[in-house]
């Protein structure tokens, strides 16, 4: 003699009259992301000095090793402070 027994029943999601089957499963739209600044957080562009480093890497006289020897420790302060 075989036993059968009942299972868990299914789920059924839940009516709602006058809607679409397909609107019961679709989640609704996020709202899209974004983001205000104010205008203290924008910060100047030094256009001076963008030119001055673009005449000395087409000249081939910037030196980048100089550079970043001076910027390393400074960079280390700021992160490890």
């Amino acid at each position: 003699m075989t036993v059968i027994q009942p299972s868990a029943p299914t789920p059924v999601p839940a009516f709602v009259p006058n809607r679409p089957a397909a609107a019961i499963d679709t989640p609704s739209p996020r709202p899209a992301d974004q983001i205000d600044l104010s205008s203290s957080a924008e910060t100047p562009i030094r256009t001076d000095l963008i030119n001055r480093v673009r005449e000395q890497i087409q000249a081939g006289t910037y030196d980048e090793s100089a550079k970043l020897d001076a910027a390393i420790p400074a960079l280390l302060r700021d992160v490890t402070a």
